[in-house]
């Protein structure tokens, strides 16, 4: 093609003068227009300045930006002098535009051109790979660094243990620190805040202690990642430690570890002690505002977020693109559309609505307010798509259970868009699992082996939790195997696939695995083990797990975990033990009550489960249809009839809930046991519902026990439609006919 350029050059066109050349290739840069660079090159090249010292570099650098390696390359082979430089200042600059995934491309396109690459290229190339998170290149440069030797400086270290833990990889982050010959501050806060970042706030602080014990003395950057990890694990004593430390260091007026410590004060609860340290400073930049506005957002406080944000614009400091995504998001979890509208426009007034954050964030409110289609618009409308938005968009039909919708975008990101990241890998597995596709979760787990996403600690756990759902047990298991940290949510995936497809032992197993590891259970933890103790009937274990559960703190103030407890009591029969747990409960829910009736209930016992209905009521509670089908439950084993009937009234015209089919079948039961056959007849007749099989073989058996032949063949034919196993139907109709013959 560039043979042919002379050919197809325009000689009307005029080169302007050559001093402003850079210029011009410098707007052109900007505009990123291929047409306008190709136009610009063949002036030049008629003109037989490609070789020019000044403009080759901005020559292959602006093939590279508008996209065209191919061009660039071939240009290269063109030039006499060092390829390999004009390359790396190529790089250099498109990393300085932005242009990070453009410069990871270069690299890979002319890799023979850089055997001389020096350590500042490899750490420009592996900031790209950790803000684009792309694992496989990173991991590629990697290599190359170990082959030439670079791999123990220091400078180099440090951004290979920020690239790996950018893209969630702490093992490979944590193997790379270790071989530094020389650990400094900087490469210290680089693995700290990886830990911080990605969730694990123990391992950030064990980091954090062990930098101080070796005597390295922590920078602003560590202070602020270590009050972040405190943060993120409410562990305000070690917080406040922290405090101490940057005090004597005289960093307590500086503004972004005030904006640190303020955070961390909010995540762990603490918002009168934020709000002291906020009030106590005479200046307040944006971002100290911004930490607060965000903190309560991010915290649920989101009311409190919207009124310091108005009181921020009241005192006169204009938010910046950060406070608008930190108040949109505020309105996102209130589902307050208007408020979000008015972010909205501030945002078109100030200029930040080409921002990416901000645009994201916008249609994560439209989503979070169920206005899907408005972030939909927001979408299509962009004339370059992110990653980011194509992420926030399949995240959001995800949220809202729109699985298929979410995998088609998926499709169209990988046809048509940037390269899915882990996010998009995650909500695509994510949609996997809500419509159940485990032959499309292991096709979309092979590209993540081949993206080298696999060892993602995110990604594993949502790989491991597809599989678990889907009772693809053996895969989840190995998938579990490969997890480099096995936290309690990896823990809980699997222990839960267990429990949910009848894998009780491996389940109670799997608990005391973890609990033998060192990893505290949660409430998620428990509430599988006393499924699969439950339907084992592993008292014991049961137990334990209870006891387990209060060390931690899990039962008061969780009516889940207290129901899950009442349920597991219940069902082995240990009655006390379940009323003492349900005593126990700071907040009783209609479920924690509704599960205790149950167990009374099956017991037979009216006055227990009349008594302990009564206190329901008097609690202010307002009862569902699960406390009263155990009224109608006991009335049926006591023979109370004309009780259950004022039940079932009172179900429908006191607390406005309409009578389920299984509310009825109970009463049928209970008229039918009474002798009331006509009365249970009518019944079946007269209630909003078809009956279904348990209907008629509830009335059935009332038959034999009455003897009444012209009502049982009447029971018998309708039972007969509803099922194909009609044998035990036919025993139960002989029955009563050699009874009655």
């Amino acid at each position: 093609m560039l043979s042919n350029l002379d050919d197809t050059f325009n000689h009307s066109l005029e080169l302007p003068p050559f001093e402003k050349l850079p210029h011009t290739l410098q707007d052109c840069l900007k505009k990123k227009n291929l047409t306008n660079a190709w136009t610009f090159y063949m002036l030049i090249l008629a003109n037989g300045l490609e070789f020019s010292n000044i403009l080759r570099d901005y020559i292959v650098f602006m093939f590279a930006r508008c996209g065209s390696l191919l061009t660039a390359k071939k240009i290269c082979h063109r030039l006499t002098c060092n390829n390999g430089a004009v390359l790396v200042h190529s790089i250099h600059m498109l990393v300085k535009c932005g242009e990070f995934q453009k410069a990871i491309n270069v690299f890979e396109t002319f890799d023979t051109y850089f055997m001389c690459a020096d350590e500042y290229l490899y750490q420009t190339l592996l900031k790209a790979c950790g803000i684009v998170e792309c694992a496989h290149n990173g991991k590629n440069i990697h290599c190359d660094i170990v082959k030439k030797g670079f791999d123990l400086d220091s400078f180099v270290g440090t951004n290979l243990i920020d690239m790996y833990a950018k893209n969630g990889m702490l093992e490979e982050a944590q193997i790379v620190f270790e071989k530094l010959l020389v650990k400094d501050v900087v490469s210290w806060s680089s693995l700290i805040c990886g830990y911080a970042e990605n969730g694990c706030g123990e391992r950030a602080i064990q980091s954090f202690s062990q930098m101080n014990n070796e005597g390295v003395i922590p920078n602003a950057v560590t202070f602020m990642c270590g009050l972040k990890a405190c943060g993120h694990i409410g562990n305000l004593d070690k917080g406040r430690d922290i405090y101490a430390d940057l005090a004597k260091q005289g960093y307590e007026k500086d503004l972004c570890v005030v904006s640190a410590l303020v955070s961390m004060y909010i995540y762990c609860g603490c918002i009168k002690e934020a709000q002291a340290v906020f009030d106590g400073l005479p200046l307040k930049d944006v971002v100290l505002w911004t930490t607060l506005v965000g903190g309560y957002a991010e915290r649920g406080h989101d009311r409190e977020a919207l009124m310091y944000l108005e009181k921020m614009q009241a005192e006169s400091s204009i938010p910046n693109a950060v406070t608008s995504v930190c108040g949109l998001k505020a309105c996102g979890n209130l589902g307050s559309f208007s408020e979000g509208r008015a972010i909205h426009n501030n945002v078109m007034k100030h200029g930040f609505d080409d921002d990416e954050f901000v645009i994201t964030a916008l249609m994560d409110m439209y989503i979070n307010c169920r206005l899907l289609h408005e972030a939909q618009n927001v979408f299509d409308k962009l004339a370059v798509k992110s990653r980011a938005a194509w992420n926030v968009l399949i995240g959001g039909l995800v949220d809202h259970n729109c699985g298929q919708e979410a995998l088609e975008r998926f499709k169209k990101m990988q046809s048509q868009g940037p390269s899915p990241d882990r996010i998009a890998f995650v909500c695509a597995l994510k949609a996997c699992n809500i419509l159940g596709l485990v032959n499309k979760g292991q096709s979309l787990h092979m590209e993540i082996v081949k993206a080298g996403l696999e060892k993602n600690i995110i990604v594993g756990v949502s790989v491991l939790d597809l599989y678990s759902k889907c009772g693809s047990v053996e895969e989840a298991e190995v998938v579990f195997g490969t997890l480099s940290i096995r936290s309690v949510v990896s823990w809980n995936a699997l222990i839960m696939g267990y429990a949910q497809h009848g894998y009780g032992e491996k389940a109670l197993s799997s608990v005391s695995r973890m609990d033998e590891e060192g990893v505290p259970i949660d409430a998620t933890t428990a509430v599988c083990g006393l499924k699969a103790c439950l339907a084992l009937g592993e008292l014991n274990r049961g137990m334990w797990i209870h006891m387990q559960a209060e060390k931690q703190a899990l039962i008061m103030e969780n009516p889940v975990m207290g129901s899950a407890l009442i349920d597991m009591y219940v069902k082995c029969n240990s009655l006390l033990e379940a009323r003492n747990v349900f005593d126990g409960l700071v907040s009783k829910d209609v479920i924690s009550w509704g599960t205790l009736l149950s167990g009374y209930a099956c017991q037979g016992d009216y006055e227990l489960v009349s008594g302990l209905f009564d206190e329901m009521q008097e609690s202010g509670l307002l009862p569902d249809g699960v406390p009263l089908l155990s009224v109608l439950t006991v009335c049926c084993h006591a023979g109370l009839t004309q009780t259950g009937l004022m039940a079932l009234n009172t179900l429908n015209k006191e607390y406005a809930i309409p009578p389920t089919l299984e509310h009825y079948n109970c009463m049928i039961d209970v008229l039918g046991r009474a002798g009331q056959l006509d009365e249970t007849v009518a019944m079946l007749n007269e209630m909003p519902f078809q009956p279904d099989l348990v209907s008629w073989k509830s009335l059935l058996s009332s038959c034999r026990k009455c003897g009444d032949i012209a009502i049982a063949k009447h029971a018998f034919e309708h039972a007969s439609v509803l099922t194909e196993n009609k044998l035990d139907l036919s025993i139960l109709m002989q029955g009563i006919n050699v009874e009655n013959y």
